[in-house]
């Protein structure tokens, strides 16, 4: 999770340095036109629990890939997702696609969490025979 961490901040850094490229090719009509060439920060905020999550959301960044990896377009994910902005889902899915090795190893380990936690639930509460508890409870009421 350190390794993305750091890829966020310096994926910050890299915005700055495009800015200077353009710049020197002497796009300086955008100015004029007023578009602003500002970088955007990356639309990505950490929560209390280490996920992250689409700013300003509750979308997670693992949702989000999933839908992506199932081959939907970020056009559908925008639909599946109505509180997500388009031109977050691009910025997102083309920080995937630059950081896919960081990324896929932070989408490995919530996955492994994911698990341990489901296993531990379903020891606690065993879902075999859920039916037919619920069956008898409804009868006897």
């Amino acid at each position: 999770m350190n390794f993305l961490k750091y890829l966020l901040g310096r994926q910050e850094d890299k915005q700055f340095e495009n800015i200077g490229i353009l710049n020197n090719f002497g796009n300086q009509n955008l100015l004029k036109m007023g578009i602003s060439l500002e970088p955007r920060p990356l639309p990505l905020a950490e929560d209390k629990t280490g996920l992250y999550r689409i700013a300003g959301t509750r979308v997670t960044l693992d949702s989000v890939l999933h839908a992506f990896k199932n081959g939907a377009t970020t056009e559908e994910i925008a639909l599946q997702f109505p509180p997500l902005e388009l031109s977050d889902l691009y910025a997102v899915i083309g920080f995937y696609l630059k950081n896919k090795k960081a990324v896929d190893a932070y989408l490995s380990e919530n996955e492994k969490a994911a698990k341990a936690l489901q296993q531990k639930i379903q020891k606690k509460f065993p879902p075999a025979g859920i039916r037919e508890r619920l069956l008898k409870k409804r009868q006897s009421a």
